[in-house]
């Protein structure tokens, strides 16, 4: 599993943002799920990567205690 903020969501897909280099990923789907429906630019997600390749699929948003969910 990688983390990642999402740079862009259209039609079901989404490009991510990796580390502070800031790698792009291709557009990818979004694991469907009603809390995915709402995915944002600079929300924090986390990716299944397919093939161990920097491209799989985005299966939500994540929460820790730096990053709390909004209210």
């Amino acid at each position: 599993m990688k983390t990642a903020i999402v740079t862009s969501v259209k039609d079901g897909m989404a490009t991510v943002r990796y580390g502070a280099r800031g790698e792009a990923s291709n557009p990818m789907p979004i694991l469907e799920n009603s809390a995915n429906a709402s995915l944002n630019p600079g929300d924090r997600v986390v990716v299944a990567p397919l093939n161990e390749k920097k491209d799989g699929i985005v299966l939500g948003r994540y929460w820790n205690q730096n990053n709390l969910p909004g209210e």
